[in-house]
């Protein structure tokens, strides 16, 4: 599996990603390099590994402190 990572991606789109929300947003689209999984992992793992791989798992969570 090839992670792909598309900065502006909820500025750009609507949930679904099929209707503009804001057009002119400008798009970042990087590929990341291949995961590599085994039968032996569990599912929790292997969400982990990509959530991780597409910077949506807590880890990239923007908070804001005030």
């Amino acid at each position: 599996m090839v992670p792909v990572v598309i900065n502006g991606f909820w500025r750009a789109f609507n949930k679904r990603g099929l209707k503009f929300k804001k057009k002119g947003t400008l798009l970042n689209v990087r590929f990341k390099e291949p995961l590599q999984f085994t039968y032996e992992e569990t599912t929790e793992a292997i969400l982990e590994k990509i959530m991780d791989a597409i910077e949506q798992s807590k880890k990239f969570a923007n908070v804001l402190i005030r």
